[in-house]
């Protein structure tokens, strides 16, 4: 026989729908196992039943979990009702009504700053703990939910240690007039633990000596005595140590400085439940320049014109931080497939010379191909010299040949000039970081790994 569609609506005896009820229908006469329907929160339930005669009563099962429920446990009174299925085409109604010994509860828990406490071991006792109501877990989005007679019970909210809230202890209030409760959003506080902030930069290398702060986001005026400003530096190991307030959004702030940094300033909000934190830091183009004679020889090939103008703003930087009312003596060089010079010898770090430095740099751009080995031996010219300074996204010569030039390039050069250089964007490990990290090691120099964003203004 063919099955109809039925509704079932459950309502309580003060005339409520009862969500999430587990009604269990079993057919008279039938080897037929029983048909299950749960409501939806509106008290209903549908499902298709073939024509004939059944006993609508409590499942006994949790609707959630499946486990079975104690009779004592139940939230309604037993109660059998028996209902006949038509065998006419039209949907058929069906009224159940039931007692209550439980009501539905639910409660909200949230942090204050109203992220969701989720995954919370919860217990509901009466008789001063003696006797258990319920227990579970609070849900994904921080929501409690079960069925509670009336009266007043006590709710214990005890999250494992290695969860980020604070154990608490509240009372729940269900009224036997109307099932109404109180509370239903509870304000769940946050431990005060040390957490470990591990600083990297974008090749994955500690991020040593870093000083940056961390500040509560809203303030001293909103979080009292929570709220104080740290001021941190990263260990050799790229460490550094914070008690936070789990949860609660920081500031992690990087500032700008004036002075010449290892790392680009930056600045972003966060939060963790975390016991370690791991954020990456950039390090910018130029450190601390200690040599007096110096050339800067700036790739300016077509592959360097997504990060040219970061180049620009860096170089720049350097030349008025660094130079100005010093004694040192510098020039610029550019390469590509040909090799051009700002001036025809090294020049003192004058105002004047610095300003005609910057415009010289303004008026650079991108494009061709890509000659390190040409752009290093236009610098060696210069027979004055402490050290170079290459910018470069390594997209040049990578072979042994290229390597041995250099080597007798230096070598012949009477001052032995170190080579710095400044890798952009190259995948650690791999033949461009290698070619310019061997590059350094070569000249007693350093390796600078930076990570640049490519500026796509005017390449689509």
């Amino acid at each position: 026989a063919l099955k109809k569609l039925c509704v079932f609506l459950v309502i309580d005896h003060m005339n409520r729908p009862a969500p999430r009820f587990p009604l269990r229908l079993s057919p008279y006469a039938s080897s037929e196992q029983p048909t299950v329907l749960v409501t939806k929160n509106n008290g209903k339930a549908t499902g298709r039943l073939r024509q004939g005669r059944y006993t609508v009563s409590y499942d006994g099962t949790n609707p959630v979990s499946g486990d079975i429920v104690p009779r004592e446990l139940w939230p309604v009174a037993e109660f059998v009702q028996d209902v006949e299925v038509q065998s006419s085409d039209m949907p058929q109604f069906f009224r159940i009504c039931v007692q209550r010994f439980r009501f539905p509860f639910q409660i909200y828990l949230r942090t204050r700053y109203d992220e969701p406490a989720a995954k919370v071991p919860y217990k509901v006792t009466s008789d001063k703990g003696r006797t258990v109501l319920a227990n579970g877990t609070s849900s994904d989005i921080g929501v409690v939910t079960c069925e509670l007679p009336p009266g007043t019970c006590t709710m214990l909210l005890n999250p494992p240690d290695e969860a980020p809230y604070v154990p608490v202890t509240l009372d729940v209030c269900i009224s036997e007039r109307d099932g109404s409760y109180e509370p239903k959003h509870y304000t769940l506080g946050t431990k005060t633990v040390e957490v470990q902030v591990r600083l990297i930069t974008p090749d994955g290398e500690p991020a040593y000596d870093c000083h940056f702060q961390l500040l509560p986001l809203h303030g001293a005026a909103n979080t009292g005595y929570r709220a104080y400003d740290m001021d941190l530096t990263s260990d050799d190991n790229g460490v550094a140590i914070a008690s936070l307030y789990l949860l609660e959004p920081y500031i992690f702030r990087i500032k700008e400085s004036g002075a010449p940094s290892e790392y680009f300033a930056q600045e972003f909000t966060f939060q963790t439940d975390m016991r370690v934190v791991t954020i990456i830091v950039a390090r910018s183009l130029f450190a601390s320049i200690d040599e007096q004679l110096v050339v800067f020889a700036v790739d300016t090939s077509g592959s360097m014109e997504a990060y040219f103008r970061d180049v620009k703003i860096a170089l720049n930087l350097a030349l008025v931080r660094q130079f100005h009312g010093s004694g040192r003596f510098f020039n610029i060089v550019t390469f590509t497939d040909i090799q051009a010079e700002w001036q025809p010898s090294l020049v003192s770090s004058s105002p004047e010379n610095l300003e005609d430095a910057m415009k010289f740099c303004e008026t650079l751009s991108c494009g061709g191909g890509s000659s390190l080995l040409g752009g290093l031996k236009r610098a060696f010219r210069f027979k004055e010299l402490d050290a170079v300074y290459v910018i470069s996204d390594g997209k040049c010569e990578s072979d042994d040949e290229f390597l041995t030039q250099i080597r007798a390039l230096h070598a012949a050069h009477p001052c032995r000039p170190r080579i710095h250089a400044v890798g952009i964007n190259c995948m650690p490990r791999r033949l461009r970081f290698k070619t310019l990290q061997n590059l350094a090691v070569l000249t007693q120099g350093s390796f600078r790994p930076v990570c640049l964003e490519q500026d796509r203004t005017g390449l689509l």
